[in-house]
Parts: C-alpha cells; structure tokens; sequence
C-alpha cells in the first residue's frame, strides 16, 4: 500500500487577521492531484486536521469537499488522526459510517489501539490511528 502521510493542515487558520482558507485550500487539492499523479492508495493526516477545536464552517466545508472528492472521485483511502488543537470527539463524528467510503478516523472512545487491517498481496498489515493525548488521558 502506498501513502501519502501529511499533518498540521491546521485548516481554518487567520494569521495576522488574514484567513489562510484560500491557500489552504490550493494545498489540499494539489495533495491530491500528487496523489493521483503517484498513483497512492491513501493519504494520512496525522494531527491538527483544524486549527481549533471548533473550526469556522468554512474550514469544515472545504474539509467535507476534500474528503468527497478523495474518496469517491479518485478512490483513496483517508486515515485521520485526531492532533492537539482537534477535537477528538467532533473528529469521530460518524466515523462507524464513514468508514464504508475508506475514511478512517482515530477514535478516542472504545479501544484506540485496535489497528484498521488491510490485506493485500497476500500480506497482512495494519494501521493504528493514535490521536493526541494529554498525560492524564494516556
């Protein structure tokens, strides 16, 4: 299986009262385009999928669009691993459902050490989404 692994996409980010969701958002569809390009199997996002743990509507749509377009128009599988400014229990969100369209996301309920297990080419291997934790939660 071939990945693309990426973190800190930090979408919704203002910096200096200037929101980065236009850039962000050329990044995140250039991330698939050289997905595409290569030929992967899935594309990681290990942590801070947003940059606050209630992120602007508009970082949660130009997320949705991503997930949409990589999943049914280009066929990846998407692991997300819940980061420090995420909300693991938001990130979660129907993450049972999602997981029928290969969108797999670290879940902090249940047991977070359960691997998703691919098999492929005979080979079997896992893929264990660990989301942020703070001491007293580990």
């Amino acid at each position: 299986m071939r990945l693309i692994h990426t973190s800190d996409w930090h979408l919704g980010r203002i910096f200096h009262n200037l929101s980065m969701l236009g850039y962000q958002k050329s990044v995140v569809f250039e991330i698939l385009d050289i997905a595409k390009h290569n030929q992967v199997d899935g594309i990681i996002i290990a942590g801070d999928v947003f940059d606050r743990s209630v992120p602007p509507a508009e970082a949660i749509a130009l997320f949705s669009e991503f997930l949409r377009v990589a999943s049914l128009s280009y066929g990846l599988k998407i692991f997300l691993i819940a980061g420090n400014h995420d909300s693991k229990t938001r990130l979660e969100f129907a993450a049972d459902l999602l997981q029928s369209s290969n969108i797999y996301i670290s879940k902090f309920s249940g047991n977070m050490l359960d691997p998703i297990v691919f098999q492929e080419d005979g080979k079997k291997f896992g893929i264990y989404l660990i989301p942020y934790l703070e001491p007293l939660e580990a």
